[in-house]
C-alpha cells in the first residue's frame, strides 16, 4: 500500500465520520446549533485562558510546596514504605489523594474567574433536548464549585495521619478526598 492508498484511506475514514455529523447538524434546529457553536467558542476561550494562567497555577502550587516546607518541615521523614509489590494501605492512599487534589486545587483557584465567565456563558444556552442541557449547566456550575473549594489544611492532617501510626486519617482528610472526587458539591463528611 502506497503512500497516496494510505492518504485516500484517511480522507475516506475522515468523511465517513464527519458524515453523520454533518447529517445530525442539518437536522439540528439552528437554536440548538447557535447554542453548540456558542458554547464550543466559550469553552475554546475558557482552555486559551487558562492556558494564558498556567504561570499563575504553577506558582500557586510552588507557594502550596513552599507553604508545606515552611509550616511542616519533615513530617513524613518516618513514612513506612511498603514493601515491592505490597499494597499500601488505604489511609496512605487517602493521604496520597489528598495531597494530588490539594496541589490540583492551588491550580484550579487561579482558574477561578475564567470558570466563573464560562459558566455564566453557559447557564444562558439551552437546546432542545433538556437533558442535555441540565448537562451542560451542571457541568459548568460544578467546575466554578470545583475552583472554590477551600484548600485543607495539609500539614495538621498529615499529623493526624502521623500520629495514628499511619493506620487512619482525619475526619478533614476524609471530607475533603472525598468532596474533590465525588464533586465539590457533595456533602462533607460529617
Amino acid at each position: 500500500m502506497g503512500l497516496s492508498s494510505v492518504r485516500a484511506a484517511t480522507v475516506i475514514a475522515a468523511v465517513l465520520v464527519a458524515l453523520p455529523a454533518v447529517t445530525a447538524h442539518a437536522q439540528a434546529s439552528s437554536g440548538d446549533a447557535s447554542a453548540t457553536r456558542t458554547y464550543l467558542q466559550a469553552d475554546l476561550t475558557e482552555m486559551r485562558s487558562e492556558a494564558k494562567g498556567l504561570p499563575a497555577a504553577f506558582a500557586a502550587i510552588e507557594a502550596l510546596r513552599g507553604g508545606l516546607q515552611a509550616e511542616c518541615p519533615g513530617v513524613l521523614a518516618d513514612e513506612p514504605k511498603p514493601a515491592a509489590g505490597a499494597k499500601s494501605n488505604g489511609s496512605a492512599i487517602e493521604i496520597s489523594e489528598e495531597l494530588l487534589a490539594a496541589v490540583v486545587g492551588a491550580a484550579e483557584r487561579t482558574e477561578y474567574l475564567h470558570r466563573r465567565r464560562f459558566a455564566r456563558t453557559v447557564s444562558r444556552l439551552s437546546w432542545g433536548d433538556r437533558a442535555l442541557t441540565r448537562r451542560v449547566h451542571s457541568y459548568a456550575a460544578a467546575e466554578v464549585a470545583e475552583a472554590q473549594v477551600p484548600p485543607p489544611d495539609l500539614c495538621a492532617d498529615i499529623r493526624a495521619w502521623v500520629s495514628s501510626g499511619y493506620q487512619t486519617v482525619s475526619a478533614a482528610t476524609s471530607a475533603y478526598v472525598q468532596r474533590m472526587l465525588h464533586g465539590a458539591s457533595a456533602a462533607p463528611a460529617t
